[in-house]
């Protein structure tokens, strides 16, 4: 269990590590395995940190992950600690999402994700997201839109071929065409009994 004074000991050092800025950094810094710990636990206490205080925090989270090659891939929590950050700071997401770009070791920082992990800043990241996603709606309504022609096609086949195939008596293939048909049919909500 780690103690309330531990897990300060940790997050100052981090911060100073972060303050300092460099990897070569020669200042006491916990084990891996605590700073996990404390930076677990930590996400608690980030709410009330100051800009400065939670920033060094970040930077130093960095640099420390790299220092001790440390890759902890998209459950990474910088991704936490960055989230709390620009939103709370939205006048300091570029400037902490450029920095963490050019000093991370682990690709799905500080987004969580690996897709647009390039973007400039979290207000960035999320257009990109929605723009994405605002494709796919339409990607999806424009294969609906496919989909309804090619089933209009077939039916328009079906009413041609139908009576062809009741004049040659071939039972099969009315059943198969009356059967497809009422699928279609039932597909555009005007299926006749």
């Amino acid at each position: 269990m780690i103690t309330p004074s531990e897990v300060n000991q940790v997050i100052e050092s981090l911060q100073d590590l972060g303050r300092n800025g460099s990897i070569n950094y020669d200042g006491k810094l916990p084990d891996k395995e605590t700073a996990r710990k404390v930076t677990h636990v930590g996400k608690v206490m980030i709410g009330s940190m100051q800009k400065e205080p939670l920033g060094a925090l970040i930077r130093g989270m960095v640099l420390f992950w790299k220092r001790t090659n440390t890759f902890n891939g998209s459950v990474s929590l910088l991704h936490r600690y960055y989230i709390q950050y620009v939103t709370r700071f939205p006048e300091d997401d570029h400037g902490m999402t450029q920095w963490i770009l050019e000093n991370r070791d682990n690709e799905y920082d500080p987004f969580g994700t690996i897709v647009e992990s390039d973007a400039s800043s979290y207000q960035e990241f999320l257009q990109i997201k929605r723009v994405k996603a605002e494709m796919s709606k339409q990607h999806i309504a424009l294969n609906e839109v496919a989909h309804r022609a090619r089933l209009q096609r077939d039916l328009k086949k079906i009413e041609v071929n139908l009576p062809k195939a009741i004049a040659r008596n071939d039972g099969a293939a009315v059943a198969a065409m009356q059967s497809t048909q009422n699928e279609i049919r039932s597909y555009f909500g005007y299926c006749r009994k």
